[in-house]
């Protein structure tokens, strides 16, 4: 799947990663993003900028539409 969306210049979402072992198998195959409980449990919306401080992520957010 990886090989594919390379292919087509799109990005490779992962899901359900659980452990950093199933999280470097993807990241050594070209995945360019995981999500799952090795990150997080599912959570509201409004914990996500708090998660995202915890994780020392940057996000740049789009800018809203006038």
């Amino acid at each position: 799947m990886t090989d594919l969306c390379k292919g087509l210049e799109m990005c490779a979402t992962a899901e359900g990663v659980e452990t950093e072992s199933q999280f470097e198998a993807l990241r050594r195959r070209g995945c360019q993003e995981a999500q799952g409980y090795l990150f997080s449990r599912p959570c509201e919306a409004g914990e996500i900028p708090a998660l995202i401080a915890h994780l020392g992520i940057y996000v740049a957010l789009p800018e809203a539409a006038e």
